[in-house]
């Protein structure tokens, strides 16, 4: 089937009437984009950027985007109607001069085929391939595979942070090594840590939807007999000293398990850690110091930084 889509954009004050119009012209949900709605998160949680990726919000100021879609090509009954609607509204309130809307024709297709192949197989690090699960394509033998369904809720590991920790995984870990996985999300820094010749994996996440995702990627990556998914707490999880952590949870959550992550790893033993503001790097490396890590390697890219760090 087609739909017809409706985008429109109003003032805020002109948003409740602007959505009762489209609701009456017979769409069942609407789609609306408005900057006063994380502002108000951002009002009420200081660390609200902190939490969330930095990207850059749209600049709708005092706009409200509306989206709206119905059934079938209506193209030319819905902007007819739209139409009549603002000027009679302009006749009562020039504020509707303003608004503007696009109305356009969404064609019928195989929406699960289109989302797949919007999907594409990525390199991360120097050796590590990320790819859909549909994606059997040939790959050299020297590259290390990471399968992952990207139709799951959580990421599919193209964040910097990612790439971050797999590089720091690269130069650092030693096969026959044992490792904790902190915030384990979707399991992809575990399997990468497998793949790189790790004896074995804890993974802890409190989340228990990432804990299903995550045992089921370790599944499908071949790699359960040496990986562990749970949201225990890491006194419980690791029963010996572990010979590296890697951890890529925002640094505000990073300084809760602290001392947890440094009563887990072994005197030598290393951390590998992103999730980090470029501009909370230096509190994060004094906070490690002053447990007596000693830093040896990391980088940083775009807003995001990584640290590799060394138990004395």
């Amino acid at each position: 089937m087609n739909w017809t889509e409706i985008t429109l954009r109003c003032a805020t004050d002109c948003e409740d009437l602007a959505g009762e119009w489209l609701r009456e012209m017979g769409s069942d949900s609407l789609v609306i984009q408005d900057a006063r709605d994380v502002k108000a998160l951002r009002d009420g949680d200081a660390n609200f950027d902190e939490l969330t990726d930095p990207q850059p919000q749209e600049a709708l100021l005092d706009v409200v985007v509306i989206q709206a879609f119905f059934e079938g090509d209506c193209r030319e009954e819905k902007r007819n109607d739209l139409t009549l609607r603002q000027r009679k509204a302009i006749l009562r309130d020039e504020r509707f001069a303003s608004l503007t809307f696009e109305v356009g024709l969404i064609e019928d297709q195989d929406w699960n085929q289109t989302f797949k192949s919007s999907i594409e197989a990525f390199r991360i690090g120097e050796r590590f391939w990320i790819r859909p699960t549909w994606d059997e394509g040939e790959v050299d033998s020297s590259d290390l595979v990471i399968t992952i369904d990207p139709g799951m809720a959580f990421g599919t590991g193209t964040h910097e942070t990612t790439t971050l920790c797999v590089e720091g995984l690269e130069t650092t870990l030693e096969a026959g090594e044992r490792v904790l996985d902190m915030g384990t999300g979707t399991g992809i820094l575990a399997i990468a840590a497998c793949r790189l010749g790790a004896s074995r994996v804890v993974g802890i996440d409190v989340d228990e939807q990432a804990v299903l995702i995550a045992r089921e990627n370790i599944a499908i990556n071949g790699v359960a007999d040496r990986v562990v998914i749970t949201n225990q707490p890491v006194s419980l999880a690791i029963q010996e000293p572990v010979d590296g952590v890697v951890v890529n949870i925002v640094a505000e959550v990073i300084e809760t398990v602290l001392d947890e992550m440094d009563q887990a790893l072994r005197p030598g033993g290393w951390i590998v850690a992103s999730g980090i503001l470029a501009t909370k790097r230096e509190r994060m490396l004094n906070l490690w110091k002053a447990k007596g890590m000693t830093l040896i390697g990391g980088r940083i890219m775009g807003e995001w930084c990584s640290l590799i760090l060394r138990k004395e």
